[in-house]
């Protein structure tokens, strides 16, 4: 996946001049990117919605429920889920610590807030997690935000994240600005 295809799809004209981190969370891994006019530059951390979706079902075994899918319910404003998550959760907000850690460092700009998507970052609670520990505002992305027209069939809020990626190609396919 394209970091700079997301950026353009999740980055609002409004956002543009702001320096924020995109999250790109996806079943293996999560990709990160600072963006700042531009995106300046980008990692990927081993941390997905797969992982978090075993640490869920390895959670509470013996309830009746499926797999770890059908064990989300509350996500991380669940105490034994939050539990189980702990440890992934702790490296990402550690990467995203470093990565926007260095940026400050280097270009004296401050990460203003945090963009997610991705299918894992639908996963209740993560929002307000990753705002507690980063002590930054951290939202989810909405790819539409630069279309004019909204897709003819509408696409569950909950599912939208999933298309920054293609939104963003198509955004420079049709001769947008790219970022």
């Amino acid at each position: 996946m394209s970091m700079a295809s997301v950026t353009r799809a999740l980055v609002s004209n409004k956002d543009h001049d702001d320096v924020m981190l995109v999250a790109d969370m996806g079943a293996k891994t999560t990709n990160l990117g600072i963006y700042d006019n531009a995106l300046r530059f980008s990692d990927t951390v081993d941390m997905g919605g797969d992982i978090l979706i075993s640490l869920i079902s390895s959670e509470g075994e013996g309830n009746g429920k499926k797999d770890g899918k059908d064990k989300v319910g509350e996500g991380l404003k669940d105490e034994k889920i939050k539990a189980a998550l702990e440890p992934s959760m702790v490296t990402l907000v550690t990467e995203m610590e470093k990565m926007m850690k260095y940026y400050a460092d280097r270009f004296n700009k401050k990460t203003s807030k945090i963009v997610l998507c991705g299918g894992a970052s639908n996963l209740p609670g993560i929002t307000e997690y990753l705002t507690d520990k980063l002590k930054v505002e951290v939202k989810i992305g909405n790819p539409w935000i630069n279309i004019d027209t909204y897709p003819i069939k509408p696409v569950p809020k909950s599912e939208a994240p999933a298309y920054a990626n293609a939104i963003g190609l198509s955004l420079r396919g049709m001769g947008e600005e790219t970022t």
